[in-house]
């Protein structure tokens, strides 16, 4: 095993530093020792390579995280198991790096016509094992996620993987066979998933934040987290079975609308990542502060909210789900009345948590509207448009109070001062290295843009251009700032727009489809023109200010 342990390690070292070029693909000779012979690709092209090939080394790395899944099972001490668990993580990081690149690599080698013969690493690892004669590979790796609390960053490599193949529809539907066959398996992982969203001790920290050992294992934790939540988002947009249905506890071999959701042990139900996922979210709800995780965790409240968005508006989903939040939770008005969030430091997952929970309460005013759940309908209109409500002085209508938390200007970064590149070359550069993120936005990929201008200034020839190195260097990391901030002013006016979107969807479902009854029509053109009257004036000192 320490031998493993060492030469992965160089393997994995050597692929985390390459980056799939044109050059790699095109045969070079070189003169040695007066003999044309061909060059050497660089290591990480010859490790990509094989891991894109149903070859010895992929085969090696695979039977190695089975015997590691068997080993770590026994939960036994054993010679070797420190340098075991680190062979296994440097095997899962070369799986994940070689996922990562390998859209890069097989388009270079596309255009390059050469004849190199590749497989995409998910359709390999849906291969038999030569060791157990059962397709197990992504259950092997889906396995570590089990081993979260000993082992946390196996748990987080093994989440990375995963997500890299959720992406495909036609793996997910094999997934689920995969991973519900055997019904101790299907439990185990199971609560693999949900003992990493449980976990307590994940915390989120901002980037300028160097973080201890203590603090790094908590960081790698919360990602953990975070990419779970992504394959679940991204497993709920593709269609019936999926992963993000077994996980959050819904029928996979019935129709999914038949699902009876219980809370976990009534009627045999396990704990899914659904619970685990409103217990992030219920955690001081009932409390005048809120729920913690908005306040503590931003980022990953934000997407517990579009994980719940996402099952309200499914077709498949929406009835179990809103039955179950309704009944058992009461989840939407425990939510609704600490609105608007208040987060100074990260305004913009402030509004996308709102923007997430305003989209679900317009669903859930429309569906007991139309089933005639009078009681529901009538207690969340009161809680979104009253004006005095009981036993309190006259109060501003909460849905007015959210739309003050939307700003309507937005601060613009000043014009690029340079003095040693030319501004158009750089905003030529800059567009070149935007990409559209998860959440659909476009934005600069800072890490690419600081690799692109390095190279550049490595480039320069001449003492001149060796003397002013500190200056161009200095003249980079402002560029690079630059660029952070028109990033952050593209997120900032994306979660507005969100924010805005949402709140009017909610304003027309409260307007158009509520029992009319429910706000008499005096209350009604009451309510028009306060909001009105507070557009009006929004726009206004808006305009007026810039």
């Amino acid at each position: 095993w320490e031998v493993a342990d060492a030469v992965l390690e160089v393997f994995h070292k050597l692929l985390r530093d390459y980056e799939p070029q044109p050059a790699d693909f095109v045969q070079e000779i070189v003169e040695l020792h007066g003999e044309q012979v061909p060059a050497h690709k660089p290591p990480g092209h010859n490790i990509m390579f094989h891991l894109l090939n149903d070859s010895p080394t992929l085969a090696l790395c695979l039977s190695l995280l089975g015997e590691g899944v068997r080993q770590l099972g026994t939960y036994a001490p054993f010679p070797g198991k420190k340098h075991l668990e680190s062979a296994v993580l440097h095997c899962l990081g070369l799986l994940e790096l070689a996922l990562q690149k390998e859209v890069v690599f097989m388009d270079l080698l596309r255009e390059s016509q050469a004849s190199l013969l590749v497989s995409p690493l998910e359709q390999l690892l849906q291969g038999v094992s030569p060791q157990t004669r059962r397709a197990d590979h992504i259950v092997n790796i889906a396995s570590y996620l089990y081993h979260g609390s000993s082992n946390p960053e196996a748990a987080f490599q093994s989440a990375k993987i995963l997500r890299h193949v959720a992406r495909y529809p036609n793996i997910q539907t094999r997934l689920v066979g995969d991973f519900t066959h055997d019904q101790g398996v299907s439990d185990k992982l199971m609560a693999g998933f949900v003992e990493c969203l449980d976990n307590d001790e994940a915390e989120e920290m901002t980037e300028k934040e160097e973080p201890d050992t203590e603090k790094k294992v908590a960081r790698i934790r919360h990602e953990t987290k975070t990419h779970i939540l992504n394959l679940l988002i991204t497993s709920l947009e593709l269609k019936p079975p999926n992963l993000a249905l077994y996980l959050l506890g819904y029928e996979v071999k019935k129709p999914v609308s038949s699902t009876n959701l219980q809370d976990p042990g009534v009627l045999g139900c396990p704990r899914s990542c659904l619970h685990a996922i409103l217990s992030l979210l219920q955690r001081g709800s009932e409390k005048r502060s809120g729920p913690v995780l908005s306040q503590q965790a931003p980022h990953l409240a934000e997407l517990c909210y579009q994980v719940i968005y996402q099952l309200c508006t499914c077709s498949d989903t929406s009835g179990p789900t809103m039955r179950y939040l309704r009944t058992g939770q009461d989840f939407l008005f425990s939510h609704l009345q600490h609105m608007p969030f208040s987060l100074p430091t990260n305004q913009i997952a402030a509004l996308s948590q709102m923007s997430w929970l305003m989209k679900t309460a317009a669903i859930e005013l429309r569906v007991t509207s139309l089933n005639r759940q009078r009681s529901h309908t009538q207690r969340l209109v009161s809680l979104l448009l009253d004006d005095q409500p009981p036993s309190q002085h006259t109060v501003r209508r909460k849905l007015l109070c959210v739309l003050d938390a939307i700003e309507f200007s937005q601060d613009i970064p000043d014009l690029l001062q340079l003095d040693f590149f030319e501004r158009a070359q750089i905003e030529q550069v800059i567009t070149n290295c935007e990409h559209v993120n998860e959440q659909g936005h476009t934005v600069c990929n800072v890490k690419l843009l600081h690799r692109v201008l390095v190279a550049e200034v490595n480039a320069l020839q001449g003492m001149a251009a060796i003397g002013q190195r500190p200056l161009l260097m200095e003249e980079v990391n402002s560029i690079l700032q630059q660029v952070v901030e028109r990033n952050q002013v593209r997120r900032s006016l994306n979660a507005k727009r969100h924010a805005l979107q949402s709140w009017r969807s909610l304003v027309e479902t409260l307007l158009t489809a509520c029992p009319a009854d429910l706000i008499p029509a005096d209350d009604r053109q009451l309510i028009i023109r306060d909001l009105l009257l507070d557009l009006h004036d929004k726009a206004r000192s808006t305009v007026e200010g810039t």
